[in-house]
């Protein structure tokens, strides 16, 4: 225990000692040290410490104001972070949700979409059908139609022969009847000196002979007029042939052409538009007896043809120009045919 002595505190010592205590403006600092029990006294003057301590309480109170606006303004960035991602997780959640409306609207859109697609096929499907149904039959009536046009026509150049016979017969008769009667009259003019009888007699036969000329004359009349009515005839069927040669050829040319044509068309195509121009013509002609004509060996296109593709395709586009030549002299230009199985 400690006691005062003349304004003086003594500490008494571990063996019964008194200690004297330091004066005020002094301090007495002891630490002890937990492993080793070691005592280290410091003795600092009070003014020193004082100075220090205020100037550190004032060094730590700024620290304490600058951390504490750090962290008033901190706690605002947590607070606006943590109000963005609560917006950020309710957009999310939008999004997904939009997403999967989405989704499912896209599966519906598709699902109808390949219905839509297969309907539509099906109805394509089943209106090519139909089309090609209606294209044959029109093309068995067309056959059946040119058979009867063919068996017509023969009828017709069969009546044509025998009334071109009929002509130069009814010619030849009228030119013996005409000579007959020249004859007839001539001997009339000489035998009017003649008894009656012989007059009435050449009369006779000058009556007869111009009855059966105007027989004669009547039935030519008649041939001309029927052989007239025929070649009309002819002609109105054919113009009908044709246009319904026509209308299959366009429908037909509708199904085969797909957009695409094959390298040989494409140079067959080049090689009949030159046709009409005489100076660019792949074809070369000779004369024996007759004018022949016959490719050009240096053509161009035609060499490239045949250097690059088979022996077939050139033939084949070589033969079709000379067909296109003989067929259509004139103008060689290609002329859509139907043909029949």
């Amino acid at each position: 225990m400690g006691r005062f002595i003349n304004g003086l505190m003594f500490k008494s010592g571990g063996r019964g000692g008194i200690s004297e205590k330091p004066p005020l403006n002094t301090i007495w600092g002891e630490t002890r040290k937990r492993n080793g029990g070691q005592i280290k006294k410091i003795i600092v003057g009070s003014s020193f410490v004082a100075t220090h301590l205020h100037e550190e309480m004032r060094r730590l109170q700024g620290l304490v104001c600058r951390l504490t606006a750090e962290i008033d303004v901190m706690n605002q960035r947590m607070e606006y972070m943590d109000r963005r991602a609560t917006d950020l997780s309710t957009s999310l959640v939008i999004m997904t949700d939009e997403r999967d409306k989405l989704n499912q609207a896209f599966l519906q859109l598709s699902k109808s979409l390949s219905r839509m697609t297969e309907e539509r096929g099906q109805l394509i499907q089943a209106h090519l059908e139909e089309v090609c149904r209606e294209l044959c039959t029109r093309m068995r009536d067309l056959e059946t139609h040119n058979r009867e046009l063919e068996q017509q026509r023969r009828e017709i150049d069969k009546r044509e022969a025998q009334l071109d016979l009929r002509s130069r017969q009814l010619s030849l008769l009228r030119e013996e009847v005409t000579r007959k009667l020249n004859t007839v009259q001539q001997n009339f003019e000489r035998a009017k000196d003649t008894s009656t009888g012989e007059n009435v007699q050449a009369l006779t036969e000058v009556d007869d002979m111009r009855k059966k000329l105007e027989e004669k004359d009547y039935e030519l009349d008649s041939l001309t007029n029927l052989n007239n009515t025929l070649i009309a005839k002819e002609r109105i069927s054919n113009h009908e042939l044709q246009e319904a040669r026509k209308v299959l050829i366009k429908g037909l040319d509708g199904f085969a052409n797909n957009g695409t044509r094959p390298p040989v068309i494409e140079i067959f195509a080049s090689r009949s538009s030159r046709l009409q121009n005489g100076k660019q013509n792949p074809l070369n002609y000779a004369r024996c007896g007759k004018i022949k004509y016959k490719i050009q060996g240096d053509d161009e296109k035609l060499r490239e043809l045949k250097d690059e593709w088979v022996k077939e395709a050139y033939d084949a586009v070589a033969t079709a120009l000379l067909e296109m030549n003989e067929y259509n002299a004139s103008g060689r230009y290609p002329v859509h045919e139907l043909w029949g199985r």
